[in-house]
């Protein structure tokens, strides 16, 4: 079969917000520092409750308008150089008159790279302040540096403590004297080496702002330690600070959530497992009084619409048990032959539509690619041919499986798989892989099929999405692209 050729329009880059859940936007409001998530095009998509608090609602702007009240990204924008680098950038910077230090990093990837970035800004005027102001008294240096209700304490680049504050000694029951010239591994974690998860020693190593979470078990709780980097003039690290944050309480609300996953997946089998028998009993009965010839058109016609309705619950209980399956356990994906699975899953699609007339044009065949998923490939190849017979009103259903090595990127396959079911429009391209949604009402189903199918090729470290069909123009139809990495 010739390789088919049509006009596909290009991928669309997701810019939706990121799916938080109500917990992970709790932790971020608990923390007393501005956290936005930002996406490629500069346009804030989430800030916490600290950055509403000091600056209002500045989700769907543009950041470099919020922040720079500029047009444009300025020159040394940290955001801008992360998209160029994917690297993790941070620096301080003058905002409004206030000295902020700014960390940018990649947040989410998609093809196309980075699409999302997690923007974390603090004060910290009053220490560039002092540290600007080579007049200012010590004491005026105390007094800010202690007003801080955060445990700071300033270290050298040999792990030296040089300074701490009020909130720092409380938190370690300690004198000054007992912390100054000291090894902060001495002091925090008890040992006469730096950890092996030392945010400290990275930041030297780096360059850059680092985090850890620590708890070591005289501190009587669990703690998010940043470190950040303060520059002499010749561009060496001369100072680090070294931030605690109590995390105590997430930590906890983590083991409970943990708790209550492990509960809420035990109910899933039992449903999905019990329920499943329920179906398969009911769907034999249903045969059972269909192969009675005595029946009337009118009861034949009510037991075929209950048997569709048994098959459909069936499904939908069938694709929640894998989804829950593919949310518990990592994939491992092996080599396998796609043409080999793609010839079951139409062996399979023709038997489930046996009044329909379908043919699947291909050139797919056993030992023709290989690539890296397992046996749950079945159902990405079915489930996606499936919606083609759902949504082509009219027979012959007709279906075209190409695939070859992306051009984009060679260690992957492109699959695509094409349909004249008239095509989808653009606002739902997106949304048709999210539970239960579907563009249009004609066609019947759980809404699982393509979430299922989303989930598990993602788990393949490959991608999905839908481009148009297009014919001298004019959209026919979708084409499905399946991209998976070769084995």
């Amino acid at each position: 079969m010739a390789k088919i050729k049509a006009e596909k329009t290009a991928p669309t880059a997701s810019t939706s917000s990121p799916a938080l859940s109500d917990d992970v936007k709790k932790a971020y409001d608990l923390i007393d520092q501005h956290i936005m998530i930002i996406n490629r095009d500069f346009v804030i998509e989430f800030c916490n409750l600290k950055v509403l608090e000091d600056m209002g609602d500045v989700t769907g702007r543009y950041c470099y308008e919020a922040f720079c009240r500029s047009g444009a990204p300025p020159e040394d924008c940290p955001l801008k150089r992360v998209l160029n680098t994917g690297s993790p950038n941070s620096r301080v910077i003058n905002h409004r008159g206030l000295s902020v230090y700014a960390t940018v990093r990649p947040f989410s990837v998609d093809k196309r790279g980075v699409s999302l970035f997690l923007h974390i800004t603090r004060n910290i005027t009053p220490l560039m302040m002092v540290k600007n102001d080579r007049k200012e008294s010590r004491e005026v240096f105390e007094e800010l540096f202690n007003s801080i209700s955060e445990p700071i304490t300033i270290h050298a680049p040999d792990y030296t403590i040089l300074d701490a504050n009020i909130a720092a000694l409380t938190l370690l029951g300690l004198k000054k004297e007992d912390v100054i010239g000291r090894k902060c591994y001495e002091i925090f974690h008890h040992t006469d080496s730096p950890i092996s998860a030392c945010p400290l020693r990275q930041t030297l190593l780096k360059g850059d702002m680092e985090s850890a979470l620590v708890g070591p078990p005289y501190l009587k709780g669990h703690y998010m330690v940043n470190t950040a980097p303060i520059f002499g003039k010749d561009g060496e690290i001369v100072r680090v600070l070294h931030l605690l944050k109590d995390v105590t309480e997430l930590k906890e609300m983590e083991r409970k959530l943990t708790r209550d996953n492990e509960r809420l997946m035990m109910f899933s089998d039992l449903i999905t497992h019990d329920m499943g028998n329920y179906s398969q009993g009911a769907l034999l009965a249903i045969d059972m009084l269909l192969a009675d010839d005595t029946l009337s058109p009118r009861q034949r016609r009510y037991l075929e619409m209950a048997r569709a309705q048994m098959q459909s619950a069936s499904q939908l209980l069938e694709n929640a048990r894998k989804l829950s399956r593919l949310y518990e356990r990592r994939v491992k994906p092996v080599p396998v032959d796609a043409g080999i699975i793609l010839m079951k899953a139409i062996s399979q699609l023709k038997k489930t539509y046996a009044r329909r007339e379908i043919r699947v044009n291909t050139e797919v065949k056993m030992g023709t690619h290989t690539v890296l998923a397992d046996d749950l490939l079945f159902d990405v190849f079915l489930n996606i041919m499936g919606n083609s017979v759902k949504y082509t009103i009219s027979d012959p259903v007709v279906v075209d499986v190409v695939a070859d090595v992306w051009d984009e990127d060679p260690s992957f396959y492109r699959f695509e798989i094409i349909d004249r079911a008239g095509g989808i429009p653009d606002e739902y391209k997106e949304g048709i892989f999210n539970r239960f949604e579907r563009f249009s009402k004609r066609a019947s189903g759980s809404g699982l099929g393509l979430t299922l199918v989303k989930k598990i090729v993602m788990n393949y470290g490959g991608n999905l999405w839908v481009e148009d069909f297009k014919v001298d123009g004019e959209v026919v139809g979708s084409v499905f692209v399946v991209l998976l990495k070769r084995g």
